[in-house]
């Protein structure tokens, strides 16, 4: 990783332009699906969305 990628300040886009977080609508649509899934596959979904920053960069798609 170059220090480029490791930048402590927050942003909204990854170094290719990627847009790293979902909007409040994207955020709802997300967790209202979740609630079609497993208890345990529900709960992969919900903690990271409660948490500070919410759903982000750790729940990339690998599209990018």
């Amino acid at each position: 990783m170059s220090s480029e990628e490791n930048s402590p300040e927050m942003r909204l886009f990854s170094p290719t332009g990627v847009r790293l977080y979902l909007t409040a609508p994207e955020r709802d649509r997300f967790l209202k699906a979740a609630n079609d899934e497993s208890p345990v596959k529900r709960m992969v979904c919900i903690i990271p969305a409660a948490a500070p920053g919410g759903v982000g960069p750790g729940l990339s798609s690998g599209t990018d």
